[in-house]
């Protein structure tokens, strides 16, 4: 039998005039796992903002890059990125060629999306991760010696 997309997109708009989240287990699902490094009641900035980095880094960037040049980029130790990421395997996976990818990209919608996570130091703003890159870059573009 085929599906009818009308049918479908109504008991969608009746779920949510019922007050029902679609994505609701979802993100709470999600939330759990983000608790493990940035935990409810945080408020240590390096943790936040160590988090969003590498985070803010994976989801922004394409193609996808190894720790190692990830650590250049957002001037962070391997090691800390590593620490980051453990405690994130359920979500991103890290394979033998040490460059993390999302196993999801529901993820990613989840992190960028204020109505779904409502919590500012998880929620991951994408032009300010793109910002904080560049500006990073060039600062230490500028340190360096001319050749």
């Amino acid at each position: 039998m085929l599906s009818d997309p009308a049918a479908q997109m109504q008991r969608l708009l009746h779920a949510f005039a019922q007050g029902h989240i679609p994505f609701k287990d979802l993100d709470h699902f999600y939330t759990v796992i983000l608790r493990n490094v940035v935990p409810a009641n945080c408020d240590n900035d390096a943790i936040i903002s160590g988090y969003k980095s590498v985070v803010g880094a994976i989801i922004s960037i394409q193609p996808p890059l190894p720790v190692s040049t990830l650590a250049h980029l957002i001037n962070m130790d391997v090691e800390d990125i590593h620490a980051v990421l453990e405690k994130l395997q359920s979500v991103i996976a890290l394979g033998d060629d040490d460059v993390p990818r999302i196993y999801h990209k529901s993820f990613s919608n989840y992190l960028t999306d204020q109505m779904r996570c409502t919590d500012p130091r998880l929620r991951i703003v994408q032009i300010a991760t793109m910002t904080k890159l560049l500006i990073g870059r060039a600062a230490r573009l500028t340190e360096q010696p001319d050749l």
